[in-house]
């Protein structure tokens, strides 16, 4: 079953409109609550979302960081897999990334790709804690209508207090450190325990509710 995030974002804005209604214009007379709202455009701040966590008898990972190259006019895709857990022989992949033909338009510094060139993509283990994945060169942005796929399991994360939320994962990114996170389009797919989404840019990406 994929639920799609599209119907949950509507509702998230339209709740956030509606605040934004209920909010009383400061005045003089409370400085320091001015612009006090923790929504801002389609971004939200990190400590009101719901980061999945490792399990603690989950496996390490066989690495922790890969480099593979992206080349326009290729499909390219790399994964970083778990080791396999005690007593079984099949590892479990914890991300997948895809980087279709048309993804790659221009590099990092917005110079244009011609067909054939090669661009040294590193995916890697961001923060262990909140299962965040992160990607290098900085600054890449891929082709609007053709963004790259980024499969992440949560087979190994800490089980969800009530098993409705997994409807309720997404995938959302961070442009910067310490800023807003914002929601990329994503769906969940419940029997494979992932949650896949589409790359707009390089940053970091986490699954969360």
């Amino acid at each position: 079953m994929a639920v799609t995030r599209k119907t949950l974002v509507i509702a998230a804005a339209l709740l956030a409109l509606t605040a934004c209604e209920m909010i009383q214009t400061p005045g003089p007379s409370d400085p320091g609550t001015r612009g006090a709202s923790s929504i801002h455009k389609d971004g939200i701040l990190g400590s009101l979302l719901s980061f999945l966590m490792p399990a603690s008898n989950a496996p390490a990972l066989v690495t922790d960081t890969v480099k593979f190259y992206a080349v326009v006019g290729q499909d390219r895709h790399d994964s970083i897999y778990y080791h396999a857990a005690s007593g079984q022989t099949d590892s479990t992949r914890f991300v997948y990334f895809d980087v279709p033909a048309g993804a790659l338009v221009t590099d990092q510094h917005g110079d244009t790709l011609a067909q054939g060139d090669s661009l040294l993509i590193t995916m890697y283990l961001a923060d262990s804690s909140h299962m965040t994945v992160g990607f290098q060169p900085s600054g890449l942005v891929f082709n609007s209508s053709n963004k790259p796929t980024l499969i992440l399991s949560y087979h190994w994360a800490n089980p969800l207090t009530l098993p409705l939320l997994q409807a309720l994962l997404g995938i959302w990114y961070q442009e910067t450190p310490g800023g807003l996170w914002f929601p990329a389009s994503s769906s969940v797919q419940i029997p494979a325990q992932t949650v896949t989404g589409r790359c707009p840019g390089f940053s970091v990406y986490a699954s969360a509710y």
